[in-house]
């Protein structure tokens, strides 16, 4: 009785190992499947128009940061810093906000004004000039002497203006003096935009490998001329 009792039990133990080894062995010969390779990071293919043309001088109602914030983590750029001169204008805001952002204005002679903004933490940054002047007109002219009025106008306010940094007239002079001609848009205002490459911008920008985009517009606000002059390029 104990004999057969044994061999009962052997046999058992004997089968139990036999599927163990089978389903093993079935999972080991299984295909399995293959992981998609890690996508390589790039960086994005078009840069945005950022702000938009139609964006607006004045200054933002948000509450800034406090004076003396440290640097925004994961921004490639540095903390904004004054674009103009500290101590040349007597009324001359200037304000930083999360995000890499910042925004200042000075007054110009004749009543006009320069506001100044920027744009910028990572992949790319865009600053923005706004040129007020007030009691001005825009005529109805031939795109390129549109173009050649209103860059002189803008070239000739920005050069005696205090920068921070003796390099930057040259950088918007420069900019400046390459638009030719201005188109006119739907709602009667005057757009240069170009990508650094002198290729033309599609509807999404201008892509990464061209280097940025710049624009120039020009418009009437009430009873004055505004000059906008963009400049985007990646970090």
């Amino acid at each position: 009785m104990r004999k057969r009792t044994w061999l009962i039990l052997l046999a058992g133990v004997g089968a139990g190992v036999v599927v163990t080894v089978g389903v093993l062995a079935y999972f080991a010969t299984r295909p399995q499947p293959v992981a998609a390779p890690a996508a390589e990071e790039s960086p994005p293919a078009v840069l945005a128009f950022n702000p938009d043309p139609e964006s607006s001088p004045e200054l933002s109602a948000e509450k800034p940061l406090p004076p003396g914030t440290p640097e925004e983590q994961g921004c490639e750029s540095g903390a904004p810093e004054p674009y103009f001169s500290k101590g040349a204008y007597r009324d001359h805001p200037f304000a930083r906000f999360p995000g890499n952002r910042s925004e200042e204005r000075i007054p110009l002679e004749g009543g006009a004004a320069l506001t100044y903004k920027r744009y910028g933490c990572v992949d790319s940054v865009t600053e923005v000039l706004y040129l007020e002047i007030p009691g001005q007109k825009l005529e109805s002219e031939e795109e390129d002497l549109v173009a050649e009025r209103w860059t002189n106008v803008a070239i000739s306010r920005l050069e005696p203006v205090k920068f921070a940094s003796e390099h930057s007239f040259e950088i918007w002079r420069k900019l400046l003096a390459g638009v030719i001609r201005l188109k006119k848009t739907p709602k009667g205002a005057w757009q240069h935009a170009v990508c650094r490459d002198q290729s033309e911008p599609d509807a999404d920008g201008c892509a990464w490998r061209t280097g940025g985009l710049n624009r120039f517009r020009v418009e009437q606000r009430g009873s004055g001329v505004l000059l906008t002059v963009v400049d985007e390029s990646p970090l």
